[in-house]
Parts: structure tokens; sequence; C-alpha cells
């Protein structure tokens, strides 16, 4: 059972050579990968000099960014199971056995929660915590403690869950625009009567569409740009595997990238 440890990193010089030491001295039989943020200090130095599996973004994508990117690795490498790791240290690794074991029941997503022996403090972020922990439970059925906990454990067949269902919906929508009839039968079954201005309905539905769709084509692009920026990150840390086997370590790179690029990308597309 392969479980790999995803540790976005921000600007975490202070930190990230205590939290992985301490995973790799205490816990060895859990991979670990660093997912340097686009840092502006020295964490990916450190991570360099002290030999850390390290994966670098050339821009920073915040933590849903670096961590979408480590479960592109953790994929690409064939683990069953990927965790989200602080790397602040606030996280603590005996947890962790406790979650995989959960996982391997049956669950896609398991959530580490701070409150399953205790209550929620009464502060403005827990009251929106019990919103969320609320409309989880209204809409799913499952009971969440801490919807807000940043230690999460996904399952291999999250991926294709979601591939399934996409196709699903997309199947039942076909099927409706070849037989559009279908809309109205239902609708009659159920006792929705038809509109009486269908033109002003129509012309609505028109300028919806047109909104929703320049909606996604900046939504399009905004995925692109964190999809090359993983990829580069991804690419530079397939080089490093190949530089360390062809002993080229201290050389110059095989393949040198450029990390201004993509900064001054990322900048023009946000302005």
């Amino acid at each position: 059972m392969k479980v790999l440890l995803i540790i976005p990193a921000y600007n975490e010089e202070k930190n990230i050579e205590r939290v992985v030491d301490h995973l790799i001295d205490c816990f060895p039989q859990y991979d670990y990968l660093v997912v340097n943020d686009g840092s502006k200090d020295n964490t990916e130095a450190i991570c360099e000099k002290r030999g850390y599996h390290l994966l670098s973004l050339p821009v920073n994508l915040g933590l849903a960014g670096a961590f979408q990117a480590g479960l592109k690795y953790a994929d690409r490498q064939g683990y069953d199971y990927a965790l989200q790791f602080d790397a602040d240290g606030q996280h603590l690794p005996e947890c962790i056995a406790p979650m995989l074991e959960e996982a391997q029941k049956g669950y896609d997503i398991v959530v580490g929660s701070r409150f399953v022996t205790k209550k929620k403090p009464f502060t403005l972020r827990m009251v929106g915590s019990h919103l969320i922990s609320f409309a989880m439970r209204l809409t799913t059925g499952k009971r969440v403690k801490d919807p807000t906990s940043g230690m999460r454990m996904f399952g291999k067949r999250l991926n294709l869950r979601y591939t399934l269902l996409w196709l699903l919906s997309a199947f039942v929508l076909l099927i409706l625009a070849i037989l559009p009839g279908i809309i109205t039968e239902v609708a009659h079954l159920v006792g929705i009567a038809s509109p009486v201005n269908t033109v002003f309905v129509l012309e609505g539905l028109f300028v919806l569409f047109i909104l929703l769709s320049l909606t996604s084509i900046v939504s399009g692009l905004n995925r692109k740009i964190y999809r090359l920026t993983q990829y580069e990150a991804l690419l530079e840390g397939r080089v490093r595997e190949l530089e360390k086997k062809l002993n080229l370590e201290g050389k110059e790179q095989l393949f040198p990238l450029d990390k201004t690029a993509g900064k001054d990308y990322t900048d023009k597309v946000s302005q």
C-alpha cells in the first residue's frame, strides 16, 4: 500500500527541516514530497541542500494549486493514497496510521478532525465551520466535524468516480439534446406548465449562456496557467532525477528552466 505525504511549503525555511527530518527519522514507512509553492525565502535551497524529495513550482499557486500538483505527481507515480501534510508542523504524523486504516475500509476521503474529543471554540471562524458542516450533512448525509481541517487523505478511486460522474452527466445531456420531447413529457408528469412568454425565456437563457461561456473561457485560461506551472515543476523534478542517475550533480543542468517566464506571464494575465 503506497502512501504519499504531500507537503505544500510557502516560505517555510524556519520549519521545513524540522518537519521533514522528523518524518524521515520516525516515520520512514511513508513517502513524502515537498511542494515548494514559489517561496521567496530559502525553502527551496534548504530542500535541495538536504536532498529532500522536492517538487518546485516556479510561481505561487496557493495551497490548493500546490496540493493539486502533488496529487498529479502521486497519480503518475501510482500511489494508492495521498495525504496533505502541513509544512509548519501543525499536523501530527501519529494520526496518519488511523486515517489510513479508515481509508482502507473503503472511504475515498478521510479528514483528520481536531474536534472528535473536544468541542469547537465559539469564534467567528468556528461559526463558519458549523455552517459548512451543516451544509455537508444536508447534501451528503455525512457528519464531518472539522470540514476546514487541512489534514486530509484522498484515495486513488476518487478521480475515477468523478470521471464516471461527468461522463454520465454528459450522456444524459446528449440524450436530452437528441430527444427534447422528454423534457416536455417530464414537465407534464410533474405538473409544470410551459412558460407563456417563450421568446423572453429563450432570450434570457441565451444571455445566460453567453455569460457562462465567457466565465468558462476565463476559468479555462486560469486552469491552463495552473497546469503549465504544475507541469513545469513535474518536468523539473524529472530532470533532477535523470541528472542524479547520470551523476551530473553540481554540473550545469541539462535543461535550465527560466522561472521568471511563468511569473511574467501570470502577471500579464492577472492584469
